[in-house]
């Protein structure tokens, strides 16, 4: 079975049947998104299809969280920023000076993102909850249980938390910051404190400190957030949370999963089903800012389609790394991807029904059904293609007429095109050497066997039209010979190296009559 189909049938073994079925996913906004801020969420909307195609209906939140503290600044960002450490990340101003805030700008740019990988959750912000209230009724029983809470978070720590110690955080009202207050008391609704001015270190490395003001505040009016192992669980109880994705950390032994588990109980809730996922990695290294090897969502876009995006991180297990090297991987997800529509429209099959059925629910979810037709233009002929004609869509078209890939509508057309920019941008940016065209091809040395076979290849491609045809006359002049060294010097004498696309494609994209020229040029 299909990950995401075990999980809706878990959901619903666990839960029972429901009116609606909410997912939710969190994203703590840091700066700029990656595609790594996504992953909960396209888990998270593969679950969602699953459940749908069950006959259930079902709703995939986003909660940004934007009042955790600010722990670090950017790269690249005004060294001014370092005032705002320790700020909840809504309170930040935006360093582009169009948002109302540092997490608004991002949170909206990470939304129009999520838009062009057709993904639209219901989004929730932070700040907006705790001031609308929807916290209050946990921040209330979180005060009334917290020694409950207490003894199920020490279970897990080296060192206890102190008797004084509350389940939530205050905004100083003078300095503003969230992560240097400390709560003096608290009565379930006013809550008196103060902000430290000892130091704190965030993210490792930043030293921030407390203004050492003392004051009193509602925690029922925004003023409060719930410590993160608190609140995770008293989100998923008021939100009716079955279900949420989320990285390996969280479920590491004594992690944020663990205690999670029996503190929502506390809430009225039970846990929801766990999607766990291994985060994506970067030519075999964490991805990280400070590396500088973060990978967003619109680089993937340039060099794949949303669908392929999704069945990338949709196919295999998904506890396993993704590796992301844009040398290789839009060509080869898009081998899967074509192999796995091919399955789904019943043209191909692995002979392992098993493994047809990945193939088949990876492509469906991933594409939500929205295709008709398989595309049948591979991914290094696209990128053939596109650097002979561009995005020119009807020069192209003829070329896929005559090579037998092209059966046309209106969405094959749209397809085409996509693939065309994709791999023209593959080809520009990330691409090996030897999938670029180098100028008209080369004159070749040729000994008399050689010779004997440009010649009769040149009288095949003037009687032949039929691709298959074509490829297989090749193959028959290729045997009169050196079949490796043949392919290797057509290739150079046609596009200036030594291997390319199926040579047939190549042919009949370059036209009958350039292709006796260049192969003519190393006979005379």
């Amino acid at each position: 079975m299909f990950w995401a189909d075990n999980v809706a049938k878990q959901i619903i073994e666990k839960f029972g049947e429901r009116r609606e079925y909410v997912i939710v996913t969190g994203t703590s906004m840091s700066g700029e998104p990656h595609i790594g801020n996504a992953s909960d969420l396209i888990r998270g909307e593969a679950v969602r299809i699953a459940l749908n195609d069950l006959g259930k209906k079902a709703k995939l939140i986003w909660v940004s969280d934007d009042m955790d503290p600010f722990r670090s600044v950017p790269l690249g960002f005004p060294e001014e920023f370092k005032d705002y450490l320790g700020f909840p990340v809504s309170m930040v101003p935006d360093p582009h000076g169009c948002h109302e805030s540092f997490a608004r700008h991002y949170e909206l740019l990470f939304l129009n993102q999520l838009k062009d990988l057709e993904i639209r959750p219901k989004p929730y912000f932070g700040i907006e909850m705790y001031r609308k209230g929807m916290y209050n009724k946990s921040l209330r029983k979180a005060v009334e249980l917290r020694k409950e809470i207490m003894k199920v978070l020490n279970k897990y720590k080296k060192e206890p938390l102190p008797e004084n110690w509350y389940p939530f955080n205050i905004i100083c009202e003078k300095c503003h910051r969230i992560s240097t207050t400390k709560v003096v008391t608290c009565d379930g609704i006013e809550a008196e404190y103060f902000c430290d001015p000892q130091e704190t270190i965030l993210h490792k490395k930043y030293i921030v400190r407390g203004c050492g003001y003392r004051g009193k505040v509602n925690i029922l009016d925004g003023n409060a957030k719930l410590a993160w192992r608190v609140e995770w669980p008293a989100r998923w109880a008021f939100l009716k949370c079955v279900c949420e994705p989320f990285g390996k950390e969280h479920a590491a032994h004594g992690g944020s999963w663990d205690t999670g588990k029996e503190l929502v109980k506390l809430f009225g809730w039970e846990a929801p089903v766990p999607v766990i996922y291994e985060h994506i990695q970067v030519m075999g290294e964490k991805m990280s800012k400070s590396k500088g090897n973060v990978i967003t969502i619109p680089m993937l876009l340039e060099v794949m389609s949303a669908p392929e995006i999704k069945f990338w991180l949709n196919f295999g297990k998904i506890t396993k790394a993704k590796d992301i090297n844009l040398r290789d991987l839009p060509l080869h997800n898009a081998f899967e991807f074509d192999k796995a529509e091919k399955i789904f429209f019943g043209v191909y099959s692995t002979n392992n029904p098993r493994e047809d059925l990945n193939y088949k629910r990876a492509y469906e979810i991933s594409t939500n059904k929205e295709f008709h037709r398989p595309l049948n233009l591979e991914y290094d002929f696209a990128a053939l293609l596109s650097q002979l004609f561009g995005c020119k869509l009807e020069k192209v078209k003829n070329v896929l007429i005559r090579t037998g890939h092209y059966q046309g509508n209106g969405e094959t057309d749209r397809r085409i095109k996509l693939r065309l920019k994709n791999a023209f941008n593959w080809v520009q940016k990330y691409a090996p050497e030897n999938y670029r065209l180098k100028g008209e091809g080369t004159k070749v040395e040729l000994n008399e066997l050689e010779a004997r076979q440009f010649r009769e290849l040149m009288k095949v491609i003037e009687e032949v039209e039929d691709s298959e045809v074509l490829q297989q006359r090749i193959y028959e002049v290729a045997r009169i010979g050196d079949v490796k060294e043949f392919f290797r010097k057509c290739y150079l004498a046609l596009i200036g190296k030594g291997e390319g696309p199926r040579l047939a494609n190549l042919i009949i994209a370059l036209g009958k009559k350039e292709v006796v020229k260049r192969l003519g040029r190393s006979l005379e």
